[in-house]
């Protein structure tokens, strides 16, 4: 098998991937992944790769016997690709994002408009999938695989959360009886058939993957009352909560048993994984080892939708498996590869052929098809290959005491070749984006670029970050700008402390709520803070909120990272709006904002270049054609040439 696939490892490269082809740290580092997802078909018969040889996301199918040529799907001009998964063995579905600007009644906005295409690997023809829906924003929840129903899969769209849908030019607020419906999803001809509607507060239904219902979810946006409903036997309320400003859990998947559901808690009564019987809602704790699994993400099985395992991110992103022979496989794997994590990312209904990616810290990930009954691993792909000989910076974690005492953790990155003997060496400060995230020992292309030009970069998991527990995560609450930007910059007070940091002014670069802590931190300590990096930051708290329904989950979600400071006072909201403040800087500033984020609108960036030019020098470089993710090449390359030309200028190694 390992002779089969040097056939696709051939094809990637002759379709101009740019291993070995980069000519520039920026393009090095910059280039997207090679291969970013690996899916087998459910018969195991074709294989579709998440490529890139255009330097933006594309799909390319192979047959597993090689007995055809490849294919290459490429996304329109305006499009992009965001995920691709099986909906049968003849049909391929993968997600498209567009960009549109759509008049409503507070003017135009911006959207990224997603859907669901399918691809035949009869025809080659693909087709938009529930085409005769609506105009909604995003149409992209599959709920089950119909596996009873050939090349069918159900979907559902839900009116009862502020959902929203445009009719021709104009985007309106969903005003209907209806607040949720099921449809069975043709994947040949795209059109979708009304299953069921639901009205009321229906918020959501559990199906198994033959389609059969077994729960409701139930949630009123004014009462906040929550009921979980089971559709076992008679309809009887498993579980209910009269003061549900947030859900309190969300639903994994199913149990073995297809009689209950496997749910993550994240309230002040539990935390983590419980299994609620939809017999008689009984509540347990799920177990690892004999340990309550905390809060982590779950995958299914997608012939059964039941709960197959976790995922864990401790120094590193790991899978943990429930049930054979997915852990046996993934044992198996681990060890041959000598890898430290491996993640199962697809497999044939007969579970003979898997695809997995190996991870291994501070390195880029690989790609792999394993043969069970061979059995045999063959290499499919790789995230950098073109990395795979080059030394590069060492990660290690780190920790460190808050001042208020808080212990804290986070991650290094030094340069490649540094030792402490050299003596202490520039500072790069890069906070995380969330800001319910965190950093790890996983590959980092930011990090690794920045640490390439002789930096040392400091990743802290400052208070209010995810993946150390519940009490770490909520010691952010009400902190947006304040002690989880304290302790941004206690990490650099720390590093320089042990010597490993020049004892001068840093510079801080981040995107997103990073580059809004960039911007805070300044404010924060400015006899410390020498120039900033802003990547499509948040720049206005208050006006980034504000496009929030303040009866939605959402806005009760930030609500609780930003605390009141918004709104109990102008003082209060002054505290934490840099672009507010713009009068305060005297440190060089970069700021570089995609024009299609509509996750961070670039009007937040463009606000604060407006702002800032009065007062201090601003450099200013919007990204055409790409949104929050700076998901091509060019993005990415552009974003590293000005960030190095910036810091050669502003904080240089030398």
């Amino acid at each position: 098998m390992l002779n089969k696939f040097f056939g696709i490892l051939l094809f990637l490269y002759l379709f101009g991937i740019q291993s070995g082809s980069a000519q520039s740290v920026a393009e090095t580092y910059g280039t997207i992944p090679e291969t970013w997802s690996a899916q087998i078909s459910p018969d195991g018969a074709h294989l579709a790769l998440g490529c890139s040889p255009t330097g933006v996301r594309a799909i390319c199918i192979y047959e597993i016997d090689g007995a055809s040529q490849p294919r290459l799907v490429l996304p329109p001009e305006n499009g992009r690709i965001q995920s691709i998964l099986w909906g049968s063995k003849h049909y391929l579905i993968y997600v498209m994002e567009t960009f549109d600007r759509i008049p409503t009644a507070d003017g135009l906005k911006s959207y990224n408009i997603r859907r669901m295409i399918s691809y035949s690997l009869k025809s080659g023809k693909t087709t938009i999938l529930l085409r005769n829906v609506g105009g909604f924003i995003d149409l992209t929840t599959i709920q089950s695989r119909l596996v009873d129903k050939p090349d069918k899969v159900q979907s559902a769209i839900s009116f009862g959360t502020g959902a929203s849908s445009y009719t021709g030019s104009r985007l309106n607020k969903v005003e209907t009886a209806t607040s949720y419906i099921i449809y069975e999803v043709d994947l040949k001809n795209g059109r979708a058939k009304p299953r069921k509607k639901y009205t009321g507060t229906t918020a959501g239904a559990v199906f198994n993957a033959r389609g059969d219902q077994l729960a409701l979810i139930e949630w009123n946006p004014k009462t906040k009352d929550y009921a979980l409903i089971s559709m076992i036997g008679e309809k009887t309320v498993v579980y209910e909560d009269a003061d549900a400003a947030l859900m309190p859990f969300y639903i994994a998947g199913l149990g073995e048993n297809q009689q209950s559901l496997i749910v993550s808690f994240d309230n002040a009564e539990r935390f983590g994984l419980y299994e609620i019987s939809l017999l008689d809602g009984t509540i347990t704790e799920v177990t690892y080892e004999g340990k309550h699994v905390g809060d982590v993400a779950t995958f299914q099985d997608p012939l059964t939708n039941a709960v197959i395992g976790y995922r864990y991110t401790d120094h590193i992103t790991e899978d943990f498996y429930l049930v054979e022979p997915f852990a046996k496989i993934a044992s198996d794997a681990r060890k041959a590869l000598k890898a430290d994590s491996i993640i199962l990312t697809s497999w044939s209904s007969d579970l003979r052929l898997f695809t997995m990616r190996a991870i291994n810290e501070g390195r880029p990930e690989q790609y792999f098809l394993y043969d069970v009954q061979t059995p045999s691993i063959s290499p499919i792909g790789g995230e950098a290959p073109w990395l795979d000989s080059t030394p590069l910076g060492e990660v290690e974690p780190f920790s460190y005491i808050a001042r208020d005492g808080m212990e804290l953790e986070g991650y290094l990155t030094k340069p490649p070749g540094y030792n402490v003997s050299n003596g202490p060496i520039p500072l790069i400060l890069l906070p995380h984006g969330g800001p319910e995230a965190r950093d790890t020992a996983d590959y980092d292309w930011l990090a690794q670029a920045i640490a390439s030009q002789g930096y040392l970069v400091l990743q802290p998991n400052f208070r209010g970050s995810a993946g150390y527990g519940q009490s770490y995560r909520d010691a952010g609450y009400g902190e947006f700008g304040g002690k989880m930007i304290l302790d941004i910059i206690d990490a650099a007070k720390w590093a320089k402390t042990q010597n490993l940091a020049r004892d001068d002014k840093y510079c801080v670069i981040g995107g997103s709520y990073g580059g809004y802590a960039a911007l805070m931190s300044y404010l924060h300590s400015p006899e410390t803070v020498g120039c900033i990096v802003s990547i499509n930051g948040v720049t206005n708290p208050g006006e980034f909120l504000s496009d929030y329904n303040r009866d939605g989950m959402a806005f009760e979600y930030w609500q609780q990272y930003m605390g009141d400071a918004y709104k109990t006072s102008d003082t209060a909201r002054l505290a934490i709006t840099p672009s507010d403040r713009a009068q305060e800087y005297t440190v060089p500033i970069l700021l570089i904002h995609g024009r299609e984020d509509t996750t961070v609108p670039v009007e937040q960036s463009r606000l604060m270049k407006r702002n800032l030019e009065k007062y201090t020098n601003v450099i200013y470089n919007e990204i055409k054609g790409d949104d929050h993710y700076l998901s091509s090449t060019q993005s990415r390359v552009d974003v590293l040439t000005a960030t190095f030309e910036f810091l050669a200028a502003h904080h240089p190694v030398e």
